[in-house]
C-alpha cells in the first residue's frame, strides 16, 4: 500500500497523529477505551462515553452501559489519538484507545492476526515471513502481556471483510511450515460472508492447496 503521509522523530505531534490515522482507519464516530480495575485486576475495553461517571446521569454499575439511555458515544479526534500516543488524557490519567476496524458497510482498511498460543513466536515469525514472500508489507508487534504477538496488514483502499478473510486463509496455506493453529483469533472474526463470497473463498483455497501441496 502507499501512504502519502510521512513523519519521523523530529516531526510535529500533528504530523505523527496524521500518520497514525492514515494507517489505523476504522469507525470514526465511536471508539473503545481501555479500563483496568486496580482492586480486582480486571481489564478490558468499553465504549468511550461522554456521560461516564457523570453524577445524576451515569448509573454504573447498577445499569450496564449497553442498557443506558443516556449513553453519549464519543468520536475519534486528533486529541484522542494524541492521548493514546502519549499514554495520558487531558486530565493526566492513563489512556489507551481501541478501534473498531470493520466499517458499517462491512469493509476494512486493515486487519491483525493475533498469536497467543504456546508456539506464538514461531507461528508469528512464519506468518510474517510468508507475508514478505508474497510481497505483502506487514508489521509485527509484541502484545501488551508480552506473551503473544500481533501481525498487522494495511490496505490503501477499503476491502470487504470477506476478502480480508480470504487473504488470511491464503497466507495460512502459503506458510512455509505446516501450522494449522497459527492464530487464535482474527480481529475481524465477526465479519459476514455472502454465499458467493463463500464459494469464491473455497475455490481460492483449492487452487492454493494445489500450488503449495
Amino acid at each position: 500500500m502507499e501512504i502519502n503521509v510521512s513523519a519521523n522523530n523530529q516531526s510535529s505531534p500533528q504530523a505523527k497523529i496524521a500518520l497514525f490515522r492514515s494507517f489505523f482507519r476504522g469507525r470514526e464516530e465511536v471508539y473503545p477505551k481501555r479500563f483496568e480495575n486496580k482492586k480486582t485486576g480486571k481489564s478490558g475495553y468499553v465504549f468511550a462515553c461522554g456521560n461516564e461517571w457523570v453524577r445524576g446521569i451515569c448509573e454504573k454499575p447498577k445499569i450496564k452501559c449497553s442498557d443506558c439511555k443516556h449513553r453519549r458515544l464519543l468520536p475519534i479526534t486528533d486529541d484522542v489519538v494524541h492521548w493514546h500516543l502519549s499514554g495520558q488524557d487531558n486530565c493526566g490519567k492513563d489512556f489507551v484507545m481501541g478501534i473498531y476496524p470493520m466499517l458499517l458497510d462491512e469493509t476494512c482498511f486493515f486487519l491483525a492476526a493475533d498469536f497467543d498460543k504456546a508456539s506464538w513466536t514461531e507461528d508469528a515469525t512464519a506468518f510474517l515471513k510468508t507475508c514478505h514472500q508474497m510481497g505483502l508489507p506487514a508489521a509485527l508487534e509484541r502484545s501488551r502481556s508480552g506473551k503473544g504477538a500481533h501481525v498487522w496488514l494495511f490496505f490503501s483502499k477499503a476491502i470487504t471483510a470477506g476478502l480480508a478473510r480470504k487473504l488470511v486463509q491464503a497466507l495460512q496455506l502459503g506458510m512455509c511450515r505446516k501450522v494449522w493453529n497459527w492464530f487464535s483469533k482474527l480481529l475481524l472474526r465477526h465479519s459476514l460472508l455472502t454465499i458467493s463470497e463463500y464459494y469464491q473463498q473455497q475455490q481460492l483455497l483449492e487452487k492454493l492447496s494445489l500450488l503449495h501441496g
